[in-house]
């Protein structure tokens, strides 16, 4: 099943990237004095696991941004990051939402600017959290891990995989080099591959413990019971996925997109898409705000390289 998820999302990708390419670059209305804007552009929501499948309402977002900025605007949800950078470096994209990690290898091996970033008083703090199955009395913090099985989500997962290692790394002085390794510290370490998947493994039995983002215990209330789940540790706050445009793309246009994007407030998009609660809001992001991440890659000589 998720071979085949897989393969549909590349070939629907692929439909609309054969589609950009045919794009006009006349002018349109709206157009920059930096250039002629495109007819068309097109955005891409990563799956990264760092920002969860939309639940709604992307719709409401792509229709608001062509009205906004009076040009088409082709959304494509739940994209492969992968494929979306090397459409992205070819012209034939300009705007993604990436993970953290995502952005810092989007930065190495294109040309792009970070746009926006979610942002709520009250929200959930998006960290990750060590958990595993409520009644589990011989588990109770990560010391008690030694030993266990466990699953991270992926190896590209900022929230499910790169800072929970660092954690384990930096206040518990495990190996990075070894973590992976089966006896190590880990009875065996597998990945999830999403972060339910992995909420869903412990609450099953599958593995003892597992590594996930903070908001996705409060997220599937229908998946799973989030009683029957304990945290036993958790890391720093983690910065949030971000929004970033090709630099390629007329300044003018790009200053558009930042300006729809801060001032759009539909509170039916907000709650009920990735973000989940009405009172969210799109921020200015700034590449700054993402060196900590670069810098937790190096410690850990993640290779994050395409």
């Amino acid at each position: 099943m998720k071979k085949a998820r897989y393969l549909l999302l590349i070939l629907c990708f692929c439909g609309i990237l054969l589609s950009a390419c045919g794009r006009s670059d006349d002018a349109s209305t709206g157009g920059g004095p930096d250039g002629y804007w495109p007819t068309r552009i097109v955005i891409a929501s990563t799956a990264s696991d760092d920002n969860p499948a939309a639940m709604g309402g992307e719709e409401l977002l792509r229709t608001a941004m062509e009205e906004y900025l009076g040009i088409e605007v082709d959304m494509l949800p739940d994209a492969v990051f992968n494929i979306s950078l090397e459409a992205l470096r070819a012209g034939h994209l300009d705007v993604m939402l990436v993970s953290p990690m995502s952005f810092i290898l989007a930065q190495q091996l294109a040309d792009v600017e970070p746009l926006v970033a979610g942002s709520v008083d009250g929200t959930l703090p998006y960290k990750t959290v060590f958990i595993t199955r409520a009644d589990r009395d011989d588990i109770n913090n990560i010391e008690d891990l030694r030993g266990r099985s466990f699953a991270f989500v992926d190896p590209a997962s900022s929230s499910g995989y790169m800072y929970p290692k660092a954690h384990l790394v930096t206040r518990y002085g495990l190996d990075a080099d070894r973590i992976l390794n089966s006896g190590y510290f880990f009875e065996y370490v597998t990945f999830s591959g999403r972060h339910d998947a992995s909420v869903l493994g412990v609450a099953m039995g599958d593995f003892d413990a597992a590594s996930v983002a903070y908001a996705i215990l409060h997220m599937f209330p229908d998946l799973f019971n989030a009683d029957d789940i304990k945290i036993i540790g958790e890391t720093d706050i983690i910065p949030p996925p971000l929004t970033i445009a090709r630099a390629a793309l007329p300044q003018s246009l790009r200053d558009a997109i930042l300006s729809f994007y801060l001032q759009f407030d539909d509170e039916f998009y907000f709650e009920n898409s990735r973000h989940g609660n009405p009172s969210a809001r799109y921020r200015r992001a700034y590449a700054s705000e993402y060196d900590v991440i670069a810098e937790t890659i190096d410690a850990l000589n993640l290779e994050i390289g395409g």
